[in-house]
């Protein structure tokens, strides 16, 4: 998968020589399945394995979005140090989607996914994100936030509900999957990375990385 070229969005992130020298010779552990931000790292140019935490991110409540991801971040970096790996970064995050002040999490039904789609007709979505990177040699560790907001021009009826009948958008939180071919034309503006929307801001991971290796001081 590439990650999209949507309009007026900021570019794809080039990683810095100092970020790159760095990795040279660190091992990378990032904690997510998520097929986009392997994506990321990968078009980053991020050496990395997956391991993936297992919480349950259902017990864990708040109805502040920036709490919820934040305490998500933790709790999933938690369980990846339980399992000890072998890794010099540790890398955790979480997002949500935020419409009309209210927290979107993965549809559980196609009715709720064409809600979600018709309430984005009338309000921007934003994704709130938080990104946990440890530095295992130290035991440093550092916490960021990345958020953007997607503006949409409305999608039809017709093109809602064959977003929805096609299903990916059921793995994706608040149904927003905004490289789906029948969303991606819509999109007019991204403020913030289209990385960041993907779930993983890749110029926070290099500031959270670099400051908790001491590449800063």
């Amino acid at each position: 998968m590439l990650l999209p070229r949507l309009p007026q969005t900021s570019p794809l992130y080039a990683p810095s020589p100092a970020l790159l020298r760095l990795l040279e010779t660190s091992r990378v552990v990032l904690g997510s399945a998520s097929a986009s931000r392997a994506t990321i790292l990968n078009q980053a140019s991020v050496p990395f394995r997956v391991l993936k935490p297992n919480i349950d991110e259902k017990a864990i409540r708040f109805s502040n979005p920036v709490e919820l991801v934040s305490a998500l971040a933790r709790a999933k970096t938690q369980a990846l140090l339980d399992m000890k790996p072998e890794c010099d970064f540790l890398i955790a995050c979480d997002q949500v989607v935020v419409c009309d002040g209210e927290i979107c999490e993965k549809p559980e039904s196609k009715e709720e996914a064409t809600e979600r789609w018709r309430a984005y007709r009338t309000h921007h979505p934003s994704t709130v994100g938080s990104i946990l990177v440890t530095h295992m040699p130290s035991g440093r560790q550092k916490l960021a936030l990345d958020k953007a907001v997607i503006k949409i021009e409305p999608l039809s009826d017709e093109d809602i509900q064959a977003l929805v009948d096609e299903g990916e958008i059921m793995y994706c939180a608040g149904g927003l999957m905004v490289e789906h071919p029948l969303v991606a034309p819509n999109v007019t503006q991204i403020e913030g990375g289209i990385d960041s929307v993907l779930g993983l801001g890749m110029a926070t991971v290099e500031d959270l990385i670099l400051s908790v290796s001491g590449a800063e001081d």
